[in-house]
C-alpha cells in the first residue's frame, strides 16, 4: 500500500511540475539603436494586407504592402512587401493595421515583422528627414477571395438557369 501511495505521489509531482512559460518579452529598442542595427529603414504607409486563403496547422503568413514615403537608411523602392508569420497561440505575434510606420530591416526583399521588431507606428510627434525611394517595387498578387466570390456568383447563376431548364423541359 505504501508503494502505491509513493507511486501516486511521484506521478502527481510530475504532472503538476511547473512548466516553463513561453511568454513574449521584448527588450525595447530606441529608434537610434534600430537605425544602427538595421541595414534599411524607411517611413511608409501600410496600404494593403493579404493573408492566405487557406492555411494549415493554424499558421498563416500575412504580407503587407507599404508605399514608401521617406527612406532613412539603405536603398529602398517605392513599394515594399513585409511578411509576418502569425502563429495562433503565439503570444508574440500580432498584426499590423493600415497607417504610417517606421520600418526597419536588413533586406528589402525579405522584410519580416514580429511583435519584438523595432518597426512601429509613427508617433504624432515624430518628424523624419531622409530621401526619396527608388522607383518601382513589388505588388501583392491579386486577392484570391475576390476571384472566388465572382466564381461563386457565376456558379450560382448557372445553377439557377439549369434548374429552370431542367424543371420543365417542355416549356420553351
Amino acid at each position: 500500500m505504501k508503494r502505491w501511495i509513493l507511486a501516486l505521489a511521484i506521478l502527481a509531482s510530475v504532472l503538476v511540475a511547473p512548466v516553463p512559460a513561453h511568454a513574449c518579452s521584448c527588450a525595447g529598442t530606441s529608434d537610434s539603436e534600430a537605425l544602427k542595427e538595421n541595414r534599411i529603414a524607411f517611413v511608409g504607409e501600410l496600404v494593403d494586407a493579404r493573408g492566405p486563403l487557406f492555411h494549415l496547422r493554424g499558421d498563416k503568413t500575412i504580407r503587407y504592402l507599404f508605399e514608401v514615403q521617406t527612406v532613412l537608411k539603405g536603398e529602398v523602392t517605392e513599394r515594399v512587401i513585409m511578411s509576418n508569420l502569425i502563429d495562433e497561440g503565439n503570444s508574440c505575434s500580432d498584426e499590423l493595421s493600415k497607417g504610417r510606420y517606421v520600418v526597419y530591416g536588413d533586406d528589402p526583399e525579405k522584410l519580416t515583422y514580429h511583435a519584438c521588431s523595432p518597426t512601429h507606428a509613427v508617433r504624432a510627434s515624430e518628424n523624419f528627414e531622409g530621401f526619396d525611394p527608388r522607383p518601382g517595387g513589388p505588388h501583392l498578387p491579386p486577392d484570391p477571395t475576390k476571384a472566388l466570390a465572382v466564381g461563386a456568383l457565376a456558379a450560382g447563376a448557372l445553377a439557377l438557369l439549369l434548374r429552370k431548364k431542367l424543371r420543365d423541359p417542355l416549356k420553351h
